[in-house]
């Protein structure tokens, strides 16, 4: 059973990772297309 539990933990670990790099991602992804406005739209 031990392994069994270590491998759901393994699997668990990955998803929230996945999860987690892909907000950050999406929130880089946002925020630079909000700071790059503003630098276009200055003269």
């Amino acid at each position: 059973m031990p392994a069994a539990n270590i491998g759901l933990a393994i699997v668990g670990q990955t998803v929230v990772n996945s999860t987690f790099v892909l907000l950050l991602g999406f929130c880089a992804r946002v925020g630079l297309t909000f700071f790059k406005c503003p630098t276009i739209a200055k003269p």
